[in-house]
């Protein structure tokens, strides 16, 4: 398929403008692709063997691997396709975007297509934004925690306590802004600047804990987990909630223990966030 566009003076001084010194830019022109579902909001998702020409030159598409695309278990999932290096700067110059991509005859649904000039975002900016929302109330999170405690009927054994982390489930590292998202049904927060940082190097907005959508306005930062981080000692990296709310720092052998929430039960291991892609 084609797609012919045009930028008006405006947007081209905005991309001119948002040069940086190292020849990037921060506002940029995408090419974006969904599956055409129109009873919710669409993640970017890719065709298969898709490649995008950008008046005629070959556009790379980032993480996207188009010889794999047509193995089962490959994950189609997606990022905005940056185009603004190929875009003519002229207001009288007709722009042409040609998409090939192969059929999947397994899909009932077909793509859409949309091209839309963005201002790239950073981490620290994410961060800020984040903090200017305020924290949620330990209460919320206190009742949540009690929540945990529902007996089961089946079970011959009450759990008295529950065991979380207080180490950042991406770095390993002590959480500073402990935060998870509105949808989140877990007590185990990750790092807001660690996880912004991560999706920085490499956008997937999903929640480290329990492998859920977490994008950057459902995310809250929890004030209980924020008092216990700021109140208690470095050296403290699990606590134990006790079914009234309460908590106190793990030891080994505080009662029976309902073991949820924490990252070593994903096998995580700590990710690097200097590491080049690969």
């Amino acid at each position: 398929m084609k797609v012919k566009f045009h930028l008006t003076p405006q947007q081209i001084h905005q991309i001119y403008i948002s040069k940086t010194s190292t020849g990037t830019y921060q506002t940029q022109v995408l090419v974006r692709f969904c599956l055409q579902e129109t009873t919710c909001d669409q993640n970017d998702y890719y065709p298969k063997q898709c490649y995008v020409n950008v008046n005629s030159h070959n556009c790379p598409i980032a993480g996207y691997h188009p010889h794999l695309s047509t193995r089962p278990d490959y994950k189609r999932t997606g990022q905005p396709v940056n185009i603004t290096n190929f875009v003519k700067t002229s207001p009288t110059e007709i722009n042409e975007v040609t998409i090939f991509w192969a059929p999947d005859f397994m899909l009932p649904l077909g793509y859409c297509v949309g091209i839309e000039i963005s201002k790239v975002v950073s981490s620290s900016d994410l961060l800020q934004g984040l903090k200017a929302k305020g924290v949620r109330s330990s209460d919320m999170s206190r009742a949540l925690v009690k929540g945990k405690f529902t007996v089961d009927k089946d079970s011959e054994v009450a759990a008295t306590s529950m065991k979380v982390s207080l180490l950042c489930p991406i770095g390993k590292m002590r959480m500073s802004y402990p935060c998870r998202t509105t949808s989140c049904t877990h007590l185990q927060c990750f790092d807001a600047s660690i996880f912004y940082q991560m999706n920085e190097k490499r956008a997937r907005w999903v929640c480290p804990v329990c492998d859920k959508p977490a994008l950057p306005e459902d995310l809250f930062v929890d004030g209980l987990f924020m008092e216990i981080c700021q109140n208690s000692p470095s050296s403290d990296t699990i606590i134990e909630f006790m079914a009234d709310g309460s908590w106190k720092p793990s030891t080994e052998t505080s009662g029976t223990c309902l073991n949820v929430d924490t990252p070593e039960k994903r096998g995580s291991s700590p990710i690097s966030l200097d590491s080049s892609d690969g």
